[in-house]
């Protein structure tokens, strides 16, 4: 039995749904220069002693969370054992305990693939989210590109529930931070709907935190707005309107003595 052959099935799929064309992904094998996977993986040996990797790791530069993981076994036999346990023989049982490490901090798609043909090859997947304590069945039986993946993944009733639980708590969080910076009841969801709408715009997002000043930083905010409205052709007198009910931002006492709070 030969275990590269069953690795080059997994190559092959991943070329044909453009894995290594797409600059956003990276594939990693049996290693990883993301420092927060070696940390995570640092004492997930199958064997006992330190340090382990499955054979691929598969990341995205767009979403930092998310990580596919790939065990693969040669022969068919030994694809799952009946405990899960035997993680050293067993390509399910050996990807299940890599993504225990990683869903500490990553949420997980953990896929088994054993066999040395594409015939009789045999692939389970698990999505492992981060704090949940049980693996979820899924994505069926064949490799699939990484936006099915995603898009899967994002969309799992379960990873639903979860992201809005987060949110709901968030939003308690915001509400009070809000309410202790002297934003009234009646201007914090306008608040929050023209911050919303100022990040869609790419260069707000990735400059927002370099401004120097309050006054800058709240300018380019309201500003931001402004063109976005005007830009989705909003009547101008509406507009007008609309950017006259986010002055507070720039006469709040709060946030101009400590800019950090708007950031």
């Amino acid at each position: 039995m030969n275990e590269k052959k069953t690795e080059n099935i997994v190559r092959d799929y991943f070329r044909k749904h453009g894995y290594y064309k797409d600059s956003n992904i990276i594939v990693e094998e049996q290693q990883s220069d993301n420092p927060r996977i070696k940390k995570l993986l640092k004492n997930a040996s199958k064997k006992g002693t330190k340090g382990g990797y499955p054979e691929f790791i598969v990341t995205s530069k767009q979403y930092s969370d998310f990580v596919i993981i790939v065990e693969c076994k040669a022969n068919v036999s030994k694809h799952e054992s009946k405990t899960k346990d035997h993680y050293a023989d067993y390509a399910v049982d050996g990807v299940l305990l890599y993504a225990s490490y990683l869903k500490k901090e990553f949420d997980v798609i953990a896929i088994a693939v054993s066999g040395e043909t594409k015939k009789h090859i045999k692939i389970n997947h698990f999505l492992c989210l981060k704090g949940q304590p049980k693996e979820i069945p899924s994505f069926g039986n064949n490799i699939l590109s990484f936006e099915n993946y995603y898009e899967n993944y994002i969309n799992n009733p379960i990873k639903f529930n979860q992201d809005y639980l987060a949110l709901l708590k968030y939003s308690e969080k915001l509400n009070e931070t809000l309410h202790l910076n002297k934003i009234s009841e009646s201007d914090r969801a306008f608040f929050i709907s023209g911050v919303l709408i100022a990040l869609q715009d790419k260069a707000f997002k990735q400059s927002y935190e370099s401004e120097s000043t309050y006054d800058s930083l709240s300018e380019r905010l309201v500003g931001t707005i402004k063109t976005h409205l005007t830009n989705s052709r909003i009547a101008s007198d509406k507009i007008k309107n609309i950017e006259s009910q986010f002055l507070f931002i720039k006469s709040n006492i709060s946030f101009s003595q400590n800019k950090t709070i708007l950031i």
